[in-house]
């Protein structure tokens, strides 16, 4: 990347509160950069014309504007593709904007606080903010609130989530099963063919067809089977369920480097789908592996919200 190309990023960067870390490539600075910059381009737009946008028109927009920004200065890396759609999926799923038919309407503007900061929404044409992944952000915390709450995180603990699904599921006549959930993790994988010995419960799965989740899931206590019903998968409750269940023989970790501007972790599992729906929104994709669903990056301001995320859910947080 030539000087000009990086001082051009430096400068957008710093607008979004957006600085390199030393221990980061220019280019994979400039990618964080043209992420944070498309997600606040596309949370504007609804705001310039009184009756929203439609969901069309921000998606070439946001096209568009990736082009600009290519034709202006070097974009290593990334070569467009669906990026537009993952910003628009990932801010529509977080609640940056309402979306009616096929018209987008910007969201009440709100200050969502925690400790440190407050998560914006509803961001405002002139509103000058920090980002972090999709995520704008003030270092005004307006007072802790209930972010999971406002993002529609799963907030029951463990052994509630536990009860919550053993009730509301049905005997099953079944006990002929796929999969298991490997609770020691002792093949490298989530699910195995054995069921792990003496645990008190189990969480089990067999492949179907017609169903939205493409399979049934089952909980098991002794001899009594019950099957989970599709409103729980829909929930995700299995999810959290899978993950309470692994973390009783050992809790999972997350790993993180911490640096100055940067923070990176993975996770030592896949998240829980709403969980990982807000990790997307608050944190970056890591440049080498914009896909996985287990590595980020994560702006320091906004890392203690994903930590004490990650305490609630059980997790380890090993720091180096």
């Amino acid at each position: 990347m030539t000087d000009t190309a990086l001082e051009f990023w430096r400068e957008t960067g710093e607008q979004m509160d957006l600085r390199q870390d030393p221990s980061e490539e220019a280019g994979a600075y400039a990618l964080r950069v043209l992420r944070s910059a498309l997600s606040r381009w596309a949370q504007i737009m609804p705001h310039l014309n009184e009756q929203g946008v439609s969901v069309m028109q921000l998606r070439q927009r946001l096209h568009r504007k990736y082009e600009d920004y290519a034709a202006l200065v070097p974009i290593p890396g990334e070569a467009g593709g669906n990026l537009e759609e993952e910003i628009y999926q990932t801010l529509l799923a977080n609640g940056a904007f309402y979306h009616r038919a096929h018209n987008l309407q910007p969201a009440r503007h709100k200050r969502i606080g925690t400790e440190r900061v407050s998560l914006i929404r509803g961001l405002g044409p002139e509103e000058r903010t920090g980002f972090s992944g999709l995520a704008p952000f003030t270092r005004d915390a307006a007072g802790a609130m209930d972010v999971a709450g406002e993002y529609d995180l799963w907030k029951m603990e463990d052994r509630e989530t536990l009860a919550l699904i053993w009730a509301g599921s049905t005997a099953a006549e079944t006990d002929s099963f796929d999969e298991y959930l490997d609770l020691s993790r002792t093949e490298g994988k989530t699910y195995t063919k054995h069921r792990t010995a003496q645990a008190p419960f189990a969480l089990a799965r067999n492949r179907t067809a017609g169903r939205g989740s493409g399979r049934e899931y089952y909980v098991i206590q002794g001899e009594e089977v019950r099957r989970i019903p599709e409103q729980f998968l829909e929930a995700s409750l299995h999810e959290y369920l899978q993950l309470f269940l692994m973390n009783q023989v050992r809790p999972l970790k997350v790993t993180a480097v911490c640096g100055p501007s940067l923070v990176r972790f993975e996770t030592e599992m896949k998240l829980p789908e709403p969980d990982l729906r807000f990790v997307r929104y608050v944190a970056w994709p890591m440049p080498d592996d914009p896909e996985s669903l287990l590595r980020f990056s994560v702006h320091p301001d906004l890392w203690p919200v994903l930590k004490d995320r990650f305490i609630h859910l059980g997790l380890v947080i090993e720091t180096d």
